[in-house]
């Protein structure tokens, strides 16, 4: 799990989830990419884990925020 200053990111070995923090959090973003995650100081978020469609093992997803 990752915080950040409005969003906790969650992570699952299927998916990423973004939950937006406040009274009534609800996920606001979702990706089909689980595993490891780091989050950088310029706000990307680095994602490593399987990527079952493709075959590969492990794989490296960066989203920028």
């Amino acid at each position: 799990m990752i915080l950040a200053d409005t969003l906790g990111f969650v992570s699952t070995n299927k998916a990423i989830y973004a939950i937006l923090s406040g009274r009534y959090p609800h996920p606001s973003w979702s990706a089909a990419a689980g595993g490891d995650m780091a989050l950088t100081s310029d706000g990307t978020l680095i994602m490593t884990g399987q990527v079952p469609n493709y075959g590969d093992p492990r794989a490296l997803t960066a989203y920028r925020l």
